[in-house]
């Protein structure tokens, strides 16, 4: 009777274990984004905006951590045309779709690479709520060529509730560049 005990015992640790494996299979997420290499005219000069390693953030087996589970580092090149106008420039992330029910949080950093005009000041840990979400604004003065760079960090931190509700559920956004209107 004992042997039977512990093949018992043996069988339901095993299922457990595919249980956990299958639940933990379908934690996965994609988040992509839709922006391209661009060129932004503005009455000032010309901005160009590069987001480094393409177009998509492509995340998998997302599962709740502290860590960052997708980065986009992208930059803001301005040349001015003029001496006198500032090149103002506006920069937001749009929520394309967002299945989570647990929140997904963003970080913002910026370098001033160019030292030339003013950069979005640092974003701490925001969360993502509703279809877009201003990130801030930044500047060039009579620049040629001058770059600013910034990191965009995406996460899903552990609530220490249950997240079972997430299994399967997706997020895609994308980064906005747009001249300040009367730049």
């Amino acid at each position: 009777m004992k042997e039977h005990g512990k093949v018992i015992f043996y069988i339901l640790i095993v299922l457990v274990v595919i249980a956990v494996g299958v639940t933990f299979a379908f934690f996965t997420s994609e988040v992509g984004s839709g922006e391209d290499d661009t060129s932004i005219t503005s009455n000032a000069g010309v901005m160009n905006i590069t987001y480094n390693g393409g177009s998509k953030i492509t995340a998998t087996k997302l599962l709740p951590s502290d860590t960052a589970f997708a980065t986009k580092v992208f930059t803001v090149t301005g040349t001015s045309t003029t001496k006198d106008l500032s090149m103002k420039y506006q920069v937001k992330l749009v929520v394309d779709n967002n299945t989570f029910t647990s929140p997904i949080s963003y970080t913002l950093t910026s370098v001033n690479t160019g030292n030339n005009g003013s950069v979005i000041g640092t974003v701490n840990e925001t969360k993502i709520t509703g279809t877009s979400a201003v990130l801030g604004s930044g500047s060039f003065i009579n620049a040629q060529s001058r770059i600013h760079t910034y990191t965009l960090k995406l996460y899903y931190k552990d609530t220490g509730t249950d997240q079972s509700a997430d299994m399967g559920a997706n997020i895609k956004v994308h980064i906005e560049v747009t001249a300040v209107t009367g730049a």
